[in-house]
């Protein structure tokens, strides 16, 4: 008996020593729009791996990091984890998958989950070095969605705020095919045959936020030259004149 115990010791040791760490997480939720402090273990940046509330969480503005672990407020609720163990070796980042299992991914892989919270910048450079391929975006509350084509030939979708990726999740391949939504008829051409569409102005009303204004209203959007656009927002009695290029990207944004 007592060999036994001291087999079963050493392995719960190589277990401790040589496997993996599995990540830390915790779910916060913010009741009444008041905060709510949550603990959560583990060392490393915490980021938000799953959104369960309405309201959409954006780091640094409704929620952030704390000594013991994490606080939400105004709404935000979501499930949150620590970057330890398998989403911080090197090599070995994770993305979300298969009912909220950890796929293989990193810098040396085709993974996406290590690229949470990274500048939006940075991560679409990343991702379309790891082969993944942008299809298409939309306006979403306080950001944008970003739909990716995998080198699987999957889909994933990013939320973009505060110029962050926020969340990264696989979804349904007719997401990346126009969003489900059946093609644009001839007679209306998004690009080449007749008047170019507009890119998605999210991040012009993300801009809007910024100057204390919670919504806003786009007047006017015109191509000003190739593969740059300018949108006419009103907000609070107020005019702006936002520029971005072909994919959405602030490039000016001014009283107008």
């Amino acid at each position: 008996m007592r060999r036994f115990y001291h087999r079963l010791a050493a392995a719960a040791a190589l277990l401790l020593l040589g496997g993996p760490a599995l990540a830390a997480s915790v779910t916060c939720q913010s009741r009444n729009n008041q905060r709510e402090d949550c603990s959560l273990r583990g060392r490393g940046e915490v980021v938000l791996v799953r959104q369960i509330s309405k309201t959409t969480c954006v780091k640094g503005r409704n929620w952030d990091e704390t000594r013991q672990g994490l606080y939400v407020t105004d709404g935000c609720g979501g499930v949150f984890e620590t970057r330890d163990g398998w989403n911080d070796r090197p090599g070995q980042g994770g993305g979300w998958g298969n009912g909220g299992h950890p796929n293989p991914g990193g810098p040396n892989g085709n993974g996406h989950g290590d690229l949470v919270g990274v500048r939006a910048s940075s991560g679409e450079s990343e991702l379309q070095r790891r082969g993944y391929r942008e299809t298409r975006n939309q306006s979403a509350p306080g950001g944008r969605f970003v739909f990716w084509r995998t080198p699987q030939r999957g889909c994933i979708e990013v939320r973009v705020a505060d110029g962050r990726f926020q969340t990264i999740r696989p979804v349904n391949n007719s997401e990346c095919d126009n969003g489900g939504r059946p093609p644009m008829p001839p007679d209306r051409p998004s690009h080449g045959g007749g008047r170019p569409q507009a890119p998605d102005p999210a991040m012009c009303m993300m801009q809007n936020s910024s100057q204390g204004a919670t919504d806003g209203t786009i007047e006017r959007s015109t191509e000003v030259r190739p593969g740059t656009w300018e949108f006419v927002i009103r907000m609070s009695g107020a005019r702006f004149v936002c520029r971005t290029d072909n994919r959405g990207r602030v490039m000016s944004f001014n009283p107008g």
